[in-house]
């Protein structure tokens, strides 16, 4: 009979957060974690570099805005993912990255000449990751995954990083004291998504049910899937909406408000010119501000899950929120409004095309 080991602990407490697809690369200090894969329902995606097993997960969260979870090993192993960690952390992408460390005596920089030996592993990771942890034994398994992965789901969501030590990963838990199986029908965790104080969403209200409005959509406002109660939004105050290079499609292409973003002087106009700019999920930054050559003159209000994004650019009456919840909160608040939407955005297009094919 096969033993159950802390990789099987690790293995079935995915399984009941529901995640289904792992990425990765085997290695001497995973293999606890890698064994037990073959024995749990999960689907195993590997790839020759880790860096690419990284990007791998990246693309597998944004693409189905699931979690993916990313198995390594100690060492250059968890060193050569960084990269791909990265590009998910700017962009808001879920991994939980299950790391495997050396074993749990050389933990704290004791220096025991141990295979891949780091001193401090974690803090390698910490600027590229939203939660880092190491540990310790194996009853804790269950509980560091799932606070770990209610930060990786929480907006704005982005990469977590648990590290398990080799001795730990393969130690028996068909012992009295072993942590019992985990079944998957376990209740999932419970994640809260940050919402506005009823005084902003008040006060935003006040602002665009006063004025004309251009909504800014960005990379927040597809991560939140809040694509559907965008378009109602706008539809209803009549707003022309620019999609950034990471809102793209969060309002359809074909849709009469839609302006067809890039970065051009006719679209920086538009927004310079905005009685008030509602932006959603997005900093203002250089590619959508057209490399900071955007001036607004009007009235920003910037919606962020990320505190630190709040009039990081540009004076703004900030409001950190999940833009979903966000929006639902907004929704009933504001007026129906005719202004001339469409025809701001008909019109900036039509200009875009214009000098785009110009240029050819």
């Amino acid at each position: 009979m096969t033993q159950r080991n802390g990789g099987d602990v690790v293995v079935e407490t995915l399984t009941a957060l529901d995640i289904k697809d792992v990425f990765g690369i085997p290695g001497q200090h995973a293999l606890g974690l890698f064994d037990a894969l073959s024995r749990s329902p999960l689907n195993f995606y590997s790839s020759r570099v880790e860096n690419n097993a990284a990007f791998a997960a990246d693309g597998y969260a944004r693409a189905t805005g699931n979690p993916a979870a990313l198995f390594l090993s100690t060492g250059p192993g968890a060193l050569t993912s960084l990269a791909g960690l990265q590009e998910a952390y700017a962009t808001g992408a879920p991994i939980i990255v299950v790391s495997s460390q050396i074993p749990a005596a050389g933990l704290g920089a004791r220096r025991k000449g141990m295979l891949h030996q780091l001193d401090e592993q974690t803090e390698s990771v910490r600027n590229v990751t939203k939660f880092q942890a190491t540990v310790q034994h194996a009853a804790a398994i269950p509980s560091v995954l799932e606070d770990a992965y209610r930060v990786a789901m929480t907006a704005p969501q982005g990469p977590v990083w648990v590290e398990i030590p080799e001795d730990i990963l393969l130690e028996s838990q068909d012992t009295a004291h072993g942590v019992p199986a985990i079944s998957a029908a376990a209740p999932a965790v419970d994640v809260t998504q940050p919402e506005a104080p009823d005084a902003l969403v008040q006060r935003a209200a006040e602002v665009i049910n006063t004025s004309s409005t251009v909504i800014v959509a960005g990379g927040g406002v597809r991560r939140s899937g809040a694509g559907k109660l965008l378009v109602q939004l706008a539809e209803k105050i009549d707003a022309p909406v620019v999609c950034t290079v990471g809102g793209n499609t969060a309002v359809p292409r074909g849709h009469r408000l839609a302006v067809h973003f890039i970065e051009d002087r006719h679209v920086t106009d538009l927004m310079d010119n905005a009685e008030t700019v509602l932006v959603l999920g997005s900093s203002l930054g250089e590619v959508t501000s057209n490399y900071f050559t955007l001036e607004p003159q009007g009235t920003i209000v910037q919606v962020d899950a990320e505190a630190k994004v709040l009039a990081s650019n540009h004076p703004a009456l900030g409001i950190r929120a999940d833009i979903s919840t966000f929006l639902a909160q907004l929704l009933p608040e504001v007026d129906q409004a005719q202004h001339s939407g469409a025809a701001q955005a008909a019109a900036v297009n039509a200009k875009v095309a214009e000098r785009m094919n110009g240029l050819g």
